[in-house]
């Protein structure tokens, strides 16, 4: 078989794993690790929407466990952290209540209702998140004609958060991409209108005051300025803390406990949520920033990717395509807010710079289990306490505690036993990591990595432990977990085209080889790690910057 492009052979090559995964899902031992067909349908179309990597590391854990049993394949190193994460996957498709709905699907066959290829526009902005949808609305409050371009879809309005249904539809490559290093540490990005914003808990931090401070001095950016822009934000998303009666079980939260007995400062952390007696309002960025940028102008035009940039010396165009259909549009400026990893993917593939350039950071968040003798997990809601120590060295939390999501930590740290579920509670500590990192692979599928270096490790290790004593002294009877060699996640990354250092950006986050045609508007551009949750001062950091450039 001959293949016109590199690219026609990754697509053969990719689509090919997809069949293999279709037919060792017909395998009886296979089939036998599900306890219906629609969990079994809902996993073969999640595992097909990983990353190449991970979609690997699926097939040859599959393989193993048909060919030498599952017992012999855990006694393989390599392979044993792949049927894990095997493991954990379909465990939560077990768990899930959902019905089967193949997400890659959706919208496959309608026509492309973008009709302006030819209109010359003011500002094109790509990416919806945080840093895209603040941009959008200061573009088009400053009269620029501005097209929004997103590769994910409208969230649908019923679907439930944090379930396996708004990981396939809402995320990027189902939620499952990986960091490697030392050890393969799985993340996630919202690919949906809104970004993070639509998927994440709502959890909301102004950036601590010694950083804040830093920052601005740094960036030579008015602390007026700044401050503005914070309570401008937090007015525009409705952010408050919950009320003691919408906390319900959380008022008891374990870690207030925790924080009681090791001197640990804890609060109730604000959210871009409201509560009311019958349920939650979530505001994200669709529904403020992006729906007053739509009422003055803004067009929002979803699933569609931009593949290729071409700045010029008075404008720049770029080729974009949805699932049936190509365009080459032209704007003034484009405004990149794809994402941490995207942004400098997109610069990679269009030739304008160059991998050794790009560099990341991520929190590293190592979670542990701990059981209760009382309900502390309501299995729909976060836990939204948070504790750290004076010196902001690391973050206690709590993560997402749904049905389907503890099924899959469980899993993950290999407990089988048969436990009262709403007695769980699961709690990380988040630790800034030091090490080498960049870009392995090709422009089109490139995977980020992070060599941790010997202080992180052990600072990693520290932090675990800490938050094992914490939780033991707050009353928890067992504590489930790795204290040696604890299992790193997060989803919380940023900084590969930072401020300050870079050889890509300005002060301002523009591309130096673009003519002042492109700029970066997203968690890129973090100069280094806000140790809180990245959202609020990457909208505090857009606005700043998108006032400045629009003005």
């Amino acid at each position: 078989m001959k293949f016109s492009n590199k690219g026609a052979l990754r697509e053969y090559t990719w689509g090919m794993l997809s069949r293999i995964l279709g037919l060792l899902f017909r395998s009886s031992r296979i089939q036998s690790l599900f306890l219906s067909y629609l969990a079994r349908a809902s996993a073969l179309a999640h595992f097909r929407s990983a990353v190449p990597i991970v979609k690997i590391g699926f097939v040859l854990s599959l393989i193993a466990q048909i060919l030498i049993g599952r017992r012999a394949a855990l006694k393989i190193p390599v392979l044993s952290k792949a049927i894990i994460g095997t493991d954990s996957l379909i465990a939560m498709h077990n768990a899930s209540t959902t019905n089967y709905i193949n997400q890659v699907s959706r919208n496959r066959n309608e026509e492309c209702a973008f009709k302006n290829e030819n209109f010359h526009w003011d500002e094109i902005i790509v990416g919806s998140g945080p840093g895209g949808s603040v941009a959008a609305y200061y573009s088009v409050q400053s009269g620029r004609r501005t097209l929004v371009i997103e590769a994910g879809n409208y969230q649908r309005k019923n679907i439930s958060h944090h379930s396996s249904e708004q990981l396939m539809e809402s995320f990027a490559y189902g939620g499952q991409e990986v960091i490697l290093s030392q050890d393969i540490i799985p993340f996630a990005q919202g690919r949906v209108v809104g970004g993070g914003s639509e998927v994440n808990s709502g959890l909301y931090h102004r950036l601590p005051l010694h950083i804040k401070n830093q920052w601005i001095k740094d960036l030579e950016i008015s602390s007026e300025d700044w401050e503005s822009e914070e309570f401008f934000v937090e007015d525009m998303l409705s952010i408050k803390k919950q009320s003691q009666v919408s906390l319900g079980l959380y008022d008891k939260s374990p870690l207030v406990l925790a924080a009681q007995t090791q001197n640990w400062h804890c609060e109730v952390i604000p959210r871009w949520r409201t509560y009311s007696g019958d349920g939650m309002i979530h505001h994200g960025m669709e529904s403020t920033f992006i729906n007053q940028a739509k009422a003055k102008g803004l067009i929002i035009l979803p699933n569609h990717s931009v593949t290729n940039i071409f700045p010029h010396t008075n404008t720049v165009s770029i080729k974009i395509v949805g699932t049936n259909c190509s365009h080459h549009i032209k704007s003034k400026t484009l405004t990149l807010s794809a994402g941490t990893i995207e942004t400098p993917k997109l610069l990679l593939k269009s030739n304008i710079i160059k991998a050794n350039q790009i560099r990341m950071n991520f929190h590293a968040m190592s979670r542990l289990v701990a059981e209760y003798d009382y309900e502390v997990n309501n299995l729909h809601d976060i836990d939204p306490h948070q504790a750290w120590p004076s010196d902001y060295s690391v973050k206690f939390g709590a993560a997402v505690g749904t049905r389907e999501l503890l099924a899959a930590t469980l899993k993950s740290l290999q407990i089988s036993e048969n436990l009262e579920l709403q007695n769980l509670g699961v709690y990380y500590a988040s630790t800034v990591p030091s090490g080498k990192s960049g870009f392995l692979g090709s422009p089109a599928r490139f995977t980020p990595y992070f060599m941790l270096n010997k202080l992180s490790k052990m600072q990693i290790r520290t932090n675990v432990k800490t938050l094992h004593r914490g939780l033991v002294a707050s009353g928890a009877k067992r504590v489930f977990g790795d204290l040696e060699n604890p299992p790193i996640s997060t989803v919380h990354i940023f900084g590969s085209l930072p401020l300050i250092g870079s050889s890509i950006v300005n002060r301002r986050g523009f591309v130096l080889a673009t003519n002042g045609r492109v700029r970066v508007c997203d968690a890129s551009l973090l100069p280094t790690a806000p140790i809180v949750n990245p959202q609020g001062p990457v909208t505090h950091l857009s606005g700043v910057l998108s006032k400045e450039t629009y003005s």
